[in-house]
């Protein structure tokens, strides 16, 4: 069993094609903290190398940055052709906390069984939102349906790390 506490700003993007090119804007109005709990099992057990694939529960809260409007401001090498915003693109921030499940893989090696250098990667499940992002425009003249883009707590976490195990490995 492990913890592990992080902290990160959340982007949401709305991505635009052209025919040769494209891009993202985004707007970061977001940052997350969350406390991992973690369940794992060493596949290697008595050898310095770690291969752990784990699972756990997190507690993950949003903390607004209160901003609103983020323009209209598309960069003209990523607005696509016959493309025009009918009004300036509209954010939104929500604070709230939820829990998420986890589940990852980690790759390593201990040094001196209790210093560990490790790469982790993460799956995370959000199912509240907390960020938004909200789009009027035409398209060849015609107007669309609001474009809507969201972030939910939803992602893959790549963390390279340093640990340090507190309880030494019992050797059978």
């Amino acid at each position: 069993m492990s913890g592990c506490y992080s902290q990160y700003p959340v982007t949401t993007f709305f991505r635009f094609y052209k025919e040769n090119g494209g891009g993202g804007s985004g707007w970061n109005g977001v940052d997350v903290c969350r406390l991992d709990f973690i369940l794992s099992y060493n596949i290697f057990e008595k050898s310095k190398f770690i291969l752990q694939p784990n699972f756990g529960l997190g507690i993950q809260k949003s903390i607004s940055q209160d901003v609103g409007i983020i323009g209209g401001d598309i960069p003209d090498g990523i607005k696509p052709d016959n493309f025009e915003l009918l009004k300036d693109i509209e954010a939104f921030a929500y604070s709230n906390s939820q829990l998420v499940p986890i589940f990852g893989l980690k790759f390593g090696y201990a040094f001196w069984s209790r210093l560990e250098l490790f790469f982790d990667i993460q799956q995370v499940f959000g199912h509240k939102i907390i960020q938004e992002l909200r789009m009027s425009y035409t398209y060849k003249g015609v107007e669309q349906p609001e474009a809507i883009s969201y972030s939910d707590g939803t992602g893959r976490f790549f963390a390279l790390g340093i640990g340090y195990r507190f309880v030494k490995q019992k050797v059978k």
